[in-house]
């Protein structure tokens, strides 16, 4: 037979808040409309949060296909960026003809001449990449 002083405090622990670890990336628009000017500047930005890196691309390509090969490739050399400057903060190199393996998000929007790509990635996640490709 449980106390009430036991109910109450199962009551309390079931209705406290969930630690912000898991926290949710922001929306694509409000990321995409943020850092609108940038994107219209120089095609591509990068922004990040406590918990997630935003790199946005605005790409030129003839169809779907083309636009996803533009956007793989744009994306490993901005990773390579990222990963270079992460490394040099710890005094390390980046090694040579890295292939992510990783998970994150990505949302297209298909515009008339261009494909707008926003990749989402856990700060978790590229703090662990970090690991397997600096030396």
């Amino acid at each position: 037979m449980m106390t009430t002083f036991r109910w109450f405090s199962l009551l309390v622990l079931a209705s406290m808040p969930v630690s912000s670890h898991s926290a949710a990336p922001k929306a694509f628009d409000a990321v995409m409309s943020v850092n609108a000017s940038r994107l219209n500047s120089s095609d591509y930005f990068l922004t990040t949060d406590a918990h997630f890196y935003y790199l946005g691309f605005r790409l030129s390509a003839a169809d779907q296909f083309e636009a996803e090969f533009l956007f793989l490739t744009r994306f490993k050399d901005e990773l390579d960026g990222i990963f270079t400057v992460l490394c040099a903060e710890s005094s390390m190199l980046l090694k040579d003809n890295n292939q992510y393996q990783f998970n994150f998000s990505k949302n297209t929007i298909v515009e008339d001449r261009s494909h707008l790509f926003l990749a989402t990635i856990s700060t978790k996640v590229i703090f662990s990449e970090k690991k397997k490709v600096c030396m």
